[in-house]
């Protein structure tokens, strides 16, 4: 596979598991407060499929993750690398992810009880989402980057193709 399909393969990668860790969030962060309604769950997910779709195309997240394994003697794909892969993707998604979500849910509940603490609810969030994160990236990158590279490959034009076209 060349050079810019690996590209392309590492931010779908990427992309995936943003949804997926936005997904869960958004259903977990209102589950855990006990305030989970449908509306909430909406636009936590839609604001945070942005936000994570944002940094999938701006943090090489697989570059990265491949370079930290390397300076280590570590294989990316051994399970040793897996988990160094799986601590940097949770590393850049998570706070950043956290922080919007809570944020939104903060606004919303502050309304409903004023003595609501930010950095409480953060901390708590944080620390739970965390390790729910880093277990998600864990189990499911192996499926997305199979994923990935599959759509890569049936969307790609064989090279042979490309010399008759030309």
């Amino acid at each position: 596979m060349e050079k810019a399909q690996m590209k392309t393969v590492g931010r779908l990668v990427s992309i995936f598991m943003g949804l997926s860790i936005t997904l869960v969030m958004s259903i977990l962060g209102p589950l855990k407060s006990g305030h989970i309604t449908a509306p909430a769950v909406l636009v936590s997910f839609l604001c945070g499929s942005i936000l994570s779709t944002a940094i999938a195309l701006l943090v090489p997240i697989k570059k990265i993750s491949d370079s930290a394994c390397g300076k280590i003697h570590v294989n990316p794909e051994g399970f040793v690398g897996r988990i160094i892969s799986s601590l940097i993707g949770d590393v850049v998604f998570t706070p950043l992810m956290t922080f919007a979500m809570v944020f939104m849910n903060y606004k919303r509940a502050k309304m409903v009880d004023p003595n609501l603490v930010f950095g409480k609810m953060f901390i708590g969030n944080f620390i739970f989402s965390f390790i729910i994160a880093f277990f998600l990236v864990l189990i499911f990158i192996p499926l997305f980057v199979k994923a990935a590279i599959a759509i890569v490959r049936s969307t790609s034009v064989p090279e042979e193709h490309e010399e008759e076209n030309i």
